[in-house]
């Protein structure tokens, strides 16, 4: 199977503009279309004045409407600021309000699908800090219906959250990055809309378990002894017994948790199945996990290209993966605007 029309890198990593020191105090880019119109907001909002000060441009508890934000654009402002002590408001604010962004058809493609992946990196990283919290599961609820929304009812959506992904691995944003391919790769395969969002729910907690191990060890740089590895392959059975845990779940949601090493020859972890005794969706998920952990970089190895991954996973690997599930994910990242 030829692809030599993949991109030669799958996913540049997402540039987010970092903090800025003024008087002793950090203050915090925010894109003007974070903000929805008529909203009450509940954190002080500051505009660059130069010189590295701020100035305060709009109070809390008071509606930021359209004179605003038409005041804004006239002076070509599009950034604005908040100070470290109140970015847990606004980062909350734009998690409750991320539908209306992306329903805004004045915000560009691009800007939603950025707004949308770092509205994920901190719903996903808060999981992984307190997995047993209860707020866990309709927080990812919520997510994963806005991400299943803007994957498969927006054009292109799915490119532009592939040109965003991290290619540095961490363990909430390799969540996310396979949620995007498990949705777009479960629709192709004409999976009803209903079980693609309980699908995404799991996707983006698969990895879950891996809180329980030591950060370390993840990150070890050198070979893994076999005591190690063994340590780290616990996760899944870790994963299952921590959203066993929130009882709103459905057996579909478990399904990526369980199966997302499982190999069609029996040689994954931890039930060692085989062919169809593994789930289409634990199909799904294991495909998408090995090729997003294969292209994006590690302390012990470069971030492969989309090609390599992909001739890899047809040639070492071969055997390990659903040979029809692999063919549609080659045509679906050849043509990520038909996802």
């Amino acid at each position: 199977m030829q692809t030599a029309s993949l991109p030669a890198t799958t996913h540049p990593s997402v540039v987010i503009p970092g903090p800025s020191l003024a008087g002793g105090d950090v203050y915090y880019p925010i894109d003007l279309d974070g903000l929805v119109m008529d909203t009450v907001l509940d954190f002080n909002l500051y505009l660059e004045a130069g010189d590295a000060s701020y100035v305060l441009f709009r109070s809390p508890n008071l509606p930021f409407s359209v004179t605003h934000r038409n005041r804004l654009l006239d002076n070509g402002v599009r950034t604005l600021y908040v100070r470290s002590d109140e970015r847990g408001h606004y980062t909350k604010y734009l998690e409750e309000n991320i539908g209306s962004v992306l329903a805004n058809p004045e915000v560009p493609q691009r800007k939603k699908a950025t707004l949308l992946y770092g509205v994920s990196r901190n719903v996903v990283r808060d999981a992984f800090d307190e997995p047993r919290s209860s707020a866990i599961v309709p927080r990812t609820r919520r997510l994963a219906t806005e991400t299943v929304d803007f994957v498969l009812q927006r054009e292109g959506a799915m490119a532009q959250l592939a040109s965003i992904m991290a290619t540095d691995y961490y363990t909430y944003t390799h969540s996310i990055n396979v949620c995007v391919f498990v949705v777009a790769l479960a629709h192709q395969c004409g999976v009803a809309r209903a079980d693609i969002q309980e699908l995404a729910v799991g996707a983006l907690l698969h990895d879950l378990g891996k809180s329980r191990v030591p950060k370390e060890l993840l990150n070890k740089s050198g070979d893994l002894t076999s005591e190690e590895l063994e340590l780290i392959r616990k996760h899944v059975e870790w994963g299952e017994e921590l959203l066993g845990q929130h009882r709103q779940l459905s057996p579909v949601v478990m399904l990526p948790v369980a199966l997302h090493h499982e190999k069609l020859d029996g040689s994954g972890y931890p039930r060692r199945l085989t062919g169809d005794r593994i789930h289409l969706f634990g199909r799904i998920t294991a495909l998408a996990d090995c090729f997003d952990a294969m292209t994006t970089r590690r302390s012990y190895q470069r971030a492969m290209t989309g090609y390599e991954a992909l001739n890899r996973m047809q040639t070492v690997l071969r055997g390990k993966f659903d040979d029809l599930l692999l063919e549609k994910f080659i045509r679906m990242l050849r043509r990520p605007d038909a996802a």
